[in-house]
């Protein structure tokens, strides 16, 4: 491959273009074509839902990104103040509600026009990367990296992510946009074509109604003309970048004043309280580029709970070390190359209006374009003999991590609509105004009333979280339910306890901020009061009290655990149906669902895994 020096932009005929286009579908067809088989899972049921039942107005499509805790998605009795989540993303909600209309919800649609979206992505990237690195070759070794983004995975999984995925297109086209607008076609600084750029801030404007991460468009294009013009033509620039500057504050007006953040939950959104913020946000950054360069999930217990243990700084000492030693090696070995400081500050870049929300894995998709292209100008610096296996070893390693994510994505797919089918095996659609009580509940199923309420046809029942599971997917430890009279529950674990572990936790943090379980302490709620039996040395609770203001056994309360055996099996009140029915009917579901049980347990056996190493 040939070196990516200062050289013209390539120029390629339609039919080369055309081929280019039907291989990148190909490669995206090739590696996603599981996450059509996805199903549909956590914030996809509520949006479902909206889309449903909401219009095409403005105000509709704004509402369909809303979420309120409590609301209809589940109730949880430690809550203390309401929470909500508001997203202004209406271009976002149109398309989806367009989908939604088109394939009439059908969940395999929706996931074929997330690998639309992805295939419009990988175009984009293309022809950026083609103008960055001048060479058509590096280009789509890039975009075929790109194609295989292991934290990408989930973008293209979750319809939920449907944003992730129209705003890294428009973004991406509008710095490709601004390339052709601020340059020639050798690269060099030119006079500004108005037209391109003009189109430029159209893509850009639309991106951050799908997305608001779009935001860092003016430090992108500032960062283009820096790299491959220089501080000159960056001066010469800055009434167009003052201009982006400008659109960007109007739009942060607009986005923080008609929807303040003021209602978002803690531990979900962490803004400044103090001058250990600072430390903080500069932990989170770096925790997350070396979570890119590591191509482990942006799943991590710093912007979770702020955790201080032994194991969380030795994991952030080693992102700190992958974060210096990873530049300090590409610095030395790409001095001269033209650019190429442009691919690591997109890394950076992308990444900053994210660092004070809780961390997902979608997060990397716009950024690993930063990532890519650094690799590209890593590799084409290379001596040529040492080229050709350097690339094969970069893409086998992003081609193993791809997959692994891939497992635990489906594994967490798999965990929230077991539970549902669970339900459903048993449970006949109930009368209007029932309500469902979870016991040991996994926190990503508090959707799970989207489902069922789909399923049942009835939309007037509620839901309440009496307890949640230890993991993230599934109850992994041992707990009893007695009914001790008529009116009430005693839920028991053994140490340490509920709200404990990282996922319990961080529930309280975003539902119950300030909540601190103390023996004897009551809860009072609508429907039931919750008292704290007992509780272990470290501050778990090991045995919690549910007094019911109705009797448990009314024909419209539902009772549901989770177990190490089963999803969520029906609490039946019921002399009849004993533990040999019971252990008949886990076996009955289990047979029923061993596929879908062996995809969810790949997350266990993960993490049981890494926490061995």
């Amino acid at each position: 491959m040939p070196s990516a020096v200062d050289a013209p932009t390539p120029k390629t005929s339609l039919r080369h273009e055309l081929a280019v286009g039907a291989l990148l579908a190909l490669a995206v067809l090739v590696f996603q074509w599981g996450s059509l088989w996805d199903g549909v899972r956590h914030d996809d049921h509520l949006h479902r839902q909206k889309l449903r039942t909401l219009g095409w107005s403005w105000h509709d499509l704004i509402e369909s990104t809303t979420f309120d805790f409590p609301g209809h998605q589940m109730s949880f009795w430690w809550q203390q103040e309401p929470a909500q989540w508001r997203y202004p993303r209406p271009l976002k909600m149109l398309i989806m509600k367009t989908e939604f209309v088109l394939v009439d919800g059908w969940p395999v649609g929706m996931h074929a026009f997330s690998l639309m979206w992805h295939w419009l992505c990988t175009l984009a990237v293309y022809r950026l990367c083609r103008w960055v690195l001048a060479s058509w070759r590096w280009a789509l070794l890039v975009t075929l990296l790109f194609v295989i983004n292991p934290n990408g995975a989930l973008a293209v999984s979750w319809t939920a992510a449907h944003d992730t995925l129209i705003s890294t297109f428009l973004l991406v086209a509008a710095v490709y946009a601004y390339a052709r607008a601020s340059f020639d076609e050798h690269r060099a600084p030119a006079a500004l074509r108005w037209r391109p750029w003009v189109f430029a801030v159209l893509l850009w404007v639309a991106s951050l109604f799908a997305r608001e991460s779009t935001i860092v468009f003016p430090a992108l294009a500032l960062a283009l003309d820096l790299c491959f013009g220089g501080r000159g033509h960056a001066w010469r620039r800055r009434g167009v970048h003052l201009t982006h500057v400008g659109l960007a504050l109007v739009y942060l007006a607009w986005r923080f004043w008609l929807f303040p953040t003021g209602q978002f939950p803690g531990g979900y959104l962490d803004t400044p309280a103090s001058a250990g913020y600072v430390l903080w946000a500069f932990g989170k950054w770096i925790e997350l580029a070396g979570l890119l360069l590591i191509h482990f999930p942006l799943h991590s217990s710093l912007d979770y709970v702020q955790s201080q243990t032994a194991a969380v700084l030795a994991v952030h000492f080693i992102l700190f070390a992958a974060v210096v030693a990873v530049p300090v090696g590409y610095v030395r070995t790409t001095r001269g190359a033209p650019g190429r400081w442009f691919g690591p500050l997109w890394l950076l870049l992308c990444f900053a209006p994210v660092v004070p929300i809780a961390s997902m894995p979608h997060f990397a998709y716009l950024p690993f374009v930063g990532y890519a292209i650094s690799i590209a100008v890593f590799l084409a610096a290379q001596p040529r003999p040492r080229q050709r296996w350097l690339a094969v070893g970069t893409a086998a390693i992003v081609l193993v991590a791809f997959g692994g994510h891939r497992l635990l994505n489906r594994a967490a797919c798999r965990a929230e609509q077991l539970i549902a089918a669970d339900i459903l095996s048993t449970t006949p659609s109930p009368r209007p105004g029932s309500n469902v009580f979870f016991i040991n509940l996994p926190l990503p199923s508090s959707f799970t009333m989207f489902t069922l309420r789909e399923a049942w046809g009835v939309d007037d029942i509620d839901g309440y979280a009496l307890t949640l599971a230890s993991q993230l997917l599934r109850m992994d430890r041992p707990s009893t339910v007695k009914r001790i009279s008529p009116y009430e529950l005693v839920v028991s674990t053994e140490p340490p306890g509920y709200f404990t572990t990282v996922p319990e936790r961080y529930s309280l943090k975003i539902t119950g901020a300030g909540v601190r379980f103390e023996p004897g302490m009551i809860v009072r709620g609508k429907l039931f009061d919750a008292t704290v039996l007992e509780m272990a040395d470290g501050g778990g609770v090991t045995k919690l009290k549910f007094t019911f203001h109705e009797p448990l056994d009314r024909s419209d309360y539902y009772f549901y655990v989770s177990t190490p055996e089963r999803p969520a099996y029906r609490l039946r009140f019921d002399p009849a149906f004993d533990a040999a029915a019971l252990a008949a009917e886990t076996a009955r579901f289990r047979a029923e669902h061993a596929q879908e049980l062996a995809e969810r347990d790949v997350f266990q056996r993960t993490e049981g895994w890494l926490r061995r190493k």
